[in-house]
């Protein structure tokens, strides 16, 4: 028969306990920026001290950065919104968000204003080159950074064009689907099985596949089933100096501030009722939890998107692979835990040269703790595969072979 008996025993274990002001500090770095002032209201929905100010100016900076009116809009109030304006508006944004040079972004607000509400530009450029007093070339080089916008295909002046663009964002420059759209529609209006086959190089059962590509692509980019597609707005801006050099800003339009009531700071002060006194005391904590933590979210967020752009400038800027960059590395060379890179990173887009990029794709693995990177083998890979003959197609051996001479296997 087992005996049982209670005894006292004295053990030392440890425990990780998060302080609240941790915990929101955590939760403010994780969330993206548009999703951040909602948040934040929820938390100091109760706080009588502070209010949440989600500031406007910048946007309006960026929005309109070469304002068009000595007087300003107000003589305007009156006047109905235009249905379609928050498409251009939308568009505008982007483009400053872009950073291109101040003529051209004079010029790509030019070209927006002249979008139909589809997307599509309709107008010919040798008259809005009339109208605006420029060269054609100049406003070819500013529909350049209205393409760059999304949704993919804004800005094009035909449908063969309008997919193209979609395809190039979708799958590249050098992928099949872009290369036949590049040469524009055919004489009929649409590709048959044959003459993609014939323009190509490829078998009738490859064209089936590259017409059923092309069908998954939006004719009109404004207009899709379901509604306009959600507006994506960067977190993080990138781009070169002259010199080479890469600078990083985190976007403040949309970012929230606390403004503090001056009259309860005083009651603060001067109350005598220790209930009142300890209620706005832990009032202004809070206040002053939530400043910390968008202050250190900003820092953060600048520390490590600085260091992935720095390593992947030629991803961002240059339409290179990626080289091999992992989350770890990021942390070593930054101070941060990993879970804090991946906060971070996650959900927060980069707004650079190649256009709206998540930073968490960003990231890519080594190939066998190799400086080669899994982006860069399979942008070979692909690349060889688009250039074989259709007659005789590669081997996996022969693929594999073809890596190995090359150095990237």
């Amino acid at each position: 028969m087992t005996r049982q008996h209670l005894e006292q025993a004295l053990n030392q274990v440890q425990h990780l306990t998060l302080s609240p002001a941790l915990m929101l500090s955590l939760k403010v770095l994780e969330l993206p920026t548009l999703e951040l002032a909602s948040y934040l209201r929820n938390v100091i929905d109760a706080n009588p001290i502070v209010e949440l100010i989600v500031e406007d100016q910048g946007s309006r900076a960026r929005s309109d950065p070469w304002p068009r009116h000595e007087g300003g809009w107000d003589d305007m109030k009156d006047i109905p919104d235009d249905p379609h304006e928050e498409l251009y508006d939308d568009l505008r944004l982007q483009v400053a968000c872009l950073a291109p040079p101040e003529s051209a972004g004079r010029l790509a607000e030019f070209l927006i204003d002249h979008l139909d509400p589809d997307g599509y530009l309709r107008v010919p450029l040798t008259d809005l080159a009339q109208r605006r007093r420029c060269t054609v070339t100049e406003l070819e080089q500013a529909l350049e950074w209205v393409w760059r916008c999304e949704p993919a295909g804004v800005g094009a002046r035909n449908l063969a064009e309008c997919l193209w663009l979609q395809a190039r964002r979708r799958w590249g420059a050098d992928y099949r689907v872009t290369r036949l759209l590049r040469q524009g529609m055919p004489p009929s209006g649409a590709w048959t099985v044959p003459q993609v086959a014939r323009t190509l190089k490829i078998s009738m059962t490859e064209a089936i596949a590259v017409l059923g590509e092309i069908r998954s692509l939006e004719p009109r980019p404004y207009a899709a089933p379901g509604g306009r597609p959600a507006y994506v707005t960067p977190d993080v801006l990138a781009w070169r100096q002259d010199g080479g050099a890469v600078t990083v800003e985190i976007v403040r339009d949309h970012y929230p501030t606390l403004r503090y009531d001056p009259d309860y700071l005083r009651l603060r002060r001067q109350t005598r009722d220790p209930a009142v006194r300890q209620f706005l005391t832990q009032a202004l904590r809070q206040a002053a939890w939530v400043e910390q933590a968008l202050n250190q979210r900003a820092r953060t967020l600048w520390t490590v998107s600085q260091m992935l752009v720095t390593v992947q400038h030629g991803y961002c800027f240059d339409q290179a692979p990626l080289t091999p960059l992992t989350v770890k590395r990021v942390a070593e060379a930054t101070g941060f835990h990993e879970s804090t890179v991946r906060r971070a990173v996650w959900g927060k887009i980069l707004g650079c040269a190649r256009g709206l990029v998540p930073l968490s794709t960003l990231f890519c693995e080594p190939v066998h703790d190799t400086a080669v990177s899994t982006d860069a083998v399979k942008t070979a890979i692909r690349a060889l595969i688009e250039g074989e003959s259709p007659d005789r197609p590669l081997s996996d051996a022969d693929i594999a072979a073809r890596l190995n001479a090359s150095g990237l296997a």
